[in-house]
């Protein structure tokens, strides 16, 4: 079971393959979640390129789905390949995810949510299964909504779950907005650790900076940070580093990352994105933006590049 105290948390759109792997340079024994997979594609797809993955360790791969039998056939495959912890997301807002009965929708249906766990677990005793959800949903977000959607899905032996400590607006609201505007309530998490103490529980949101952190882990068991890892890096990485999660320095991290990319055949742009938010907030970073187009055009310009933004990253 991966109970790491600080978890990167599952972001649509980031949090692939090679995101994946350059947080693994970056930092030490720190849990990193997939982008969510829906069930049914896992089941009727492309498995092996939707759960491409060359390093499990630390890795948590999220689902979503509402169907047990689909989520245990999902779950059979997935630790076929490898994964030993699967999450399933009962957070997710968005009105496509929705239609599908995917997500914060599912907060209404926690007898579903529990099927759908105790389906899973049933695959292998080494596989661990989690939740991670919000703390409720529309006007359904007091505290005993959250109770009892926790009394049903724990009822399961579910031993871990996170809880984003904002409620989700399934409506009239994007994705986005549902990230930042319904008010964060991190003492209705930290109450909930407090009712199921047996419970390893992450919190998830808002979290900016070191002292926010070692406050939220005098409550709960860890914190799950995403939006610094896309957009300040370097302000995430202060944080790890006070925490003890750092693999030495910036630089030794790219120097790993790049000799990850070198025993691969990923030489193209995408491997550099997960990169970008190191840029924020330096002088240098217009002037590596501008290279990047020139360089991709060469043999090696990936490596090149990391080259670069190693000599020109201030200490």
């Amino acid at each position: 079971m991966l109970r790491s105290s600080f978890a990167i948390a599952p972001m649509m759109g980031w949090s692939d393959l090679f995101f994946r792997c350059w947080m693994r340079c970056l930092f030490n024994n720190v849990d990193v979640y997939t982008e969510m997979v829906a069930v049914n594609a896992i089941c009727y797809g492309d498995a092996g390129r939707l759960l491409q993955e060359d390093d499990h360790r630390h890795v948590v791969l999220q689902v979503g789905g509402s169907d047990p039998k689909l989520c245990k056939q999902a779950a059979h495959i997935a630790f076929d390949q490898g994964f030993r912890h699967i999450d399933l997301n009962v957070g997710c807002p968005s009105s496509r995810v929705q239609k599908g009965m995917i997500g914060a929708v599912l907060m209404k249906y926690p007898s579903v949510v529990a099927d759908c766990v105790e389906a899973m677990m049933s695959v292998h005793r080494d596989l661990t299964v989690s939740v991670k959800s919000r703390i409720g949903v529309d006007h359904q977000d007091d505290e005993s909504f959250l109770v009892r959607f926790l009394d049903e899905v724990l009822a399961t032996g579910c031993k871990h779950v996170t809880i984003h400590a904002r409620k989700a607006w399934l409506s009239g609201m994007s994705p986005k907005d549902n990230r930042n505007i319904p008010l964060l309530n991190y003492q209705r998490v930290y109450d909930m650790k407090r009712r199921y103490p047996d419970v390893f529980m992450l919190i998830n949101g808002g979290f900016n900076d070191f002292l926010e952190v070692k406050e939220a882990l005098n409550h709960v068991d860890g914190v799950m940070i995403g939006r610094l890892a896309i957009e300040r890096q370097r302000d995430l990485v202060a944080i790890a580093r006070q925490l003890g999660f750092m693999q030495g320095t910036v630089r030794d991290s790219l120097t790993r990352y790049q000799q990850y990319l070198a025993g691969h055949a990923y030489k193209n742009q995408s491997s550099l994105k997960p990169l970008m938010a190191l840029l924020h907030g330096f002088n240098g970073a217009k002037s590596l933006r501008s290279q990047m187009a020139e360089l991709m055009r060469q043999q090696g310009g990936v490596s090149q590049w990391i080259d670069r933004l190693k000599d020109e990253l201030p200490s």
